[in-house]
C-alpha cells in the first residue's frame, strides 16, 4: 500500500510501522463520520480507524477499545503522534466490560470474522481473526447497549458473514440503512460488505465500490473513497 497519509503525518507501511489493512482503510473512509459528536471504535487494534475518524471529523471525541495489550500499546503510541491526540482516547480491555455514561452517535468496528477452522497459533493474531472471544451475537448486543437512539453503527464483514450479521441485527431491532458491496474487480463477486445500522428503519441505500482495475491500478471508485489518505491521489 506504500505510504498511508493522515493530515500532518504519514505512516510508512513497513515491518516496524502500524499495520494498514484494506478493510480498515475502507471502513474508516466510508463510515458516516461527519456530524457525530461521540464515536466508538470497537476492537480498534493499533488505532487506524479511530485516527481516520479523527481526521474526517475535527470536532468528535473518539474512544477506542482494544483487548490485546500489544495492540493497545501501539495504539497509544500512534495516538500521541497525531494532531488530534486530545480527542483520541484509548481504553485497554474487553468491550463486554466497557462502560460509559453517554451513548455514541457512531460506532465503527472491523470485527473478527474467521468463524471456523484452526485458531492462529499466536494469541494476539487469533483474537484479531476469530470470533471465539467476541461472538457476532455479543457484538450486536454491545452495539445496541452503547449506541444512541439516533446513532449509527458501521461494520465491514465478508459477504456471507455480513448477510448473517444483518439478519441477526434485524432480529434484535437494528435496521440496515446502507449497504456497500466491495469488489476486488468489477467482474468478480462481492468480497466484503460495508453495513450501516440504525435503530429506526429507513429506505436502504445500496451501492458498489471496486478495488482494482484489470491492470491492478486502483479503480476510480476506490480512489474517490480513499483519496484523503493516499498522497499520490
Amino acid at each position: 500500500m506504500g505510504v498511508f497519509r493522515f493530515k500532518q503525518f504519514d505512516i510508512q507501511h513497513d515491518k516496524n510501522a502500524m499495520k494498514v489493512g484494506t478493510d480498515g482503510v475502507v471502513l474508516g473512509a466510508w463510515a458516516d463520520v461527519p456530524g457525530a459528536k461521540r464515536i466508538l471504535d470497537i476492537g480498534s487494534g493499533t488505532g487506524l480507524i479511530a485516527m481516520m475518524c479523527a481526521q474526517r471529523n475535527l470536532n468528535a471525541q473518539i474512544d477506542a477499545v482494544e483487548i490485546d495489550s500489544i495492540a493497545y500499546s501501539e495504539m497509544v503510541s500512534n495516538f500521541k503522534r497525531t494532531p488530534w491526540h486530545n480527542r483520541l482516547n484509548a481504553f485497554e480491555g474487553d468491550i463486554k466490560d466497557y462502560q460509559t455514561a453517554d451513548g455514541y452517535d457512531l460506532i465503527v468496528t472491523n470485527p473478527p470474522f474467521f468463524v471456523a477452522g484452526t485458531s492462529a497459533p499466536d494469541l494476539s493474531r487469533g483474537r484479531a481473526r476469530h470470533t471465539s472471544h467476541l461472538s457476532p451475537e455479543d457484538l450486536v448486543m454491545h452495539i445496541i447497549r452503547l449506541l444512541n437512539v439516533n446513532g449509527k453503527a458501521c461494520v465491514i464483514l465478508p459477504y456471507a458473514e455480513g448477510k448473517d450479521f444483518t439478519q441477526m441485527c434485524r432480529k434484535k431491532g437494528l435496521h440496515l440503512t446502507k449497504e456497500t458491496s466491495f469488489l476486488p474487480y468489477a467482474d468478480k463477486p462481492t468480497e466484503r460488505l460495508l453495513l450501516q445500522f440504525e435503530n429506526e428503519p429507513k429506505n436502504l441505500v445500496q451501492n458498489t465500490i471496486v478495488h482494482y482495475n484489470e491492470d491492478r491500478s486502483w479503480h476510480e471508485s476506490y480512489k474517490t473513497l480513499t483519496q484523503a489518505f493516499h498522497p499520490m491521489l
